[in-house]
């Protein structure tokens, strides 16, 4: 089976996390041919991001949390996400 990353750069983003969480399983629905990893870089957020991530993440959500010591902007964000990716392509 195709596996699939979905790098996701994230800053002070804790109040979008529901919504990230249920489009991943969403997008994890509709394409059952394909395994997928969630990989979210949290870019130095001060709101708790990469915390609510982890307790609302499900262990069948296959998320790699990554979190950077500081803001390193957007582009650094998903470069050290794609570091981090296991798939065939993301």
């Amino acid at each position: 089976m195709t596996s699939v990353s979905l790098v996701v750069p994230a800053l002070d983003e804790a109040a979008n996390v529901s919504g990230l969480l249920a489009a991943y399983r969403d997008i994890r629905t509709a394409h059952p041919g394909y395994s997928f990893e969630l990989v979210v870089v949290d870019d130095g957020s001060v709101d708790g991001t990469a915390d609510r991530l982890l307790a609302e993440s499900l262990p069948a959500d296959a998320l790699t949390v990554v979190e950077l010591s500081r803001n390193f902007g957007s582009h650094y964000a998903i470069s050290a996400g794609l570091v981090h990716c296991s798939g065939d392509a993301a």
